[in-house]
């Protein structure tokens, strides 16, 4: 890692995902995913999700949290569901949800 770029890791239910960030920016932001085996999971560079998700008007902060929740138990067949443009149809109306967005929305009695 140089002087001009940033990293972070977190690990979530046997995930590992690095985003490495260009402090300088001249380069997009590149996030690893990888599983407990350190297997290479995917490779995404975000401003190209990021901006598809925009284009098929999806919140990109729901379709990533989601296909990140989701990813373990999907069919690997099936994959291209994941993709915004297919996603929005089959899960964009019930995404999956993480822990800290319920928290902030819960209903208060």
């Amino acid at each position: 890692m140089d002087a001009n770029s940033r990293t972070d890791t977190v690990t979530y239910d046997g995930l590992t995902v690095t985003s490495r960030v260009d402090t300088t920016g001249k380069n997009q932001q590149k996030v690893e995913v990888r599983d407990e085996l350190d297997n290479l999971v995917s490779v995404t560079d975000n401003a190209d999700k990021i901006a598809t998700c925009r284009l098929h008007d999806i919140n990109p902060y729901t379709y990533l949290t989601d296909v990140l929740l989701r990813i373990n138990v999907h069919p690997a067949s099936q994959v291209a569901d994941l993709t915004p443009r297919l996603w929005k149809d089959k899960f964009g109306g019930d995404p999956l949800r993480s822990d800290l967005w319920m928290r902030d929305n819960r209903s208060v009695e």
